[in-house]
């Protein structure tokens, strides 16, 4: 298979990236800093064939009140193993 890093990570290491992992499995890793249109329209049908568990990519959820504590979060900051990360506003009333 193949790993994608999306973005820059501020120059920390991917502390749960083993290289053994990666070379036994012979995985494909691709840096990525952008994408074409045509990618997200690949993306858009990827999840609607529902093919892949997506949903198991989201790993936390806050209020618009906490967004400072979602980009730490994302970015490492609090220890949290994150991999997608929603901030979520409330529901109008």
């Amino acid at each position: 298979g193949t790993v994608v890093v999306a973005g820059l990570k501020g120059g920390r290491p991917l502390s749960e990236l083993s290289s053994d992992d990666l070379v036994w499995k012979q995985v494909t890793l691709k840096g990525v800093r952008g994408v074409a249109f045509s990618a997200f329209q690949r993306a858009v049908e990827t999840i609607h064939a529902r093919r892949y568990p997506l949903h198991k990519l989201h790993t936390h959820s806050f209020p618009i009140e906490a967004a400072e504590q979602a980009l730490k979060t994302l970015s490492g900051e609090t220890g949290e193993a994150a991999i997608h990360v929603a901030i979520v506003p409330k529901a109008r009333e």
